[in-house]
């Protein structure tokens, strides 16, 4: 069952609203603000997953896991070493 939320818009976001349902980017008012909360959503998590990569790597970094990178050969080696893994984990799924 949906919910049913009542608020009050500034005059200039309900213009820009206004403006979008008239130009068909959304077939309604309603519409365009359930996309407009279901992508605002999306991005609050997106952001929640960035931050636990970024704490990820950052906690992988304090425990020393941690590859230098130092010449040309050293990022080859490296880029060689991720697709391999890659590859695998390819395979692995497919099997």
């Amino acid at each position: 069952m949906d919910a049913v939320l009542q608020l009050q818009l500034p005059q200039r976001l309900k213009a820009i609203i206004d403006r979008q349902v008239a130009e068909g980017h959304a077939p309604s008012e309603a519409d365009f603000l359930r996309e407009a909360a279901l992508r605002y959503a999306e991005h609050l998590d997106a952001e929640d997953e960035l931050l636990a990569i970024a704490q990820a790597g950052i906690a992988d970094a304090k425990a020393g896991r941690v590859v230098l990178i130092e010449t040309p050969a050293d990022a080859e080696a490296l880029f060689q070493q991720t697709m391999a893994q890659v590859r695998a984990n390819l395979a692995a799924d497919a099997a």
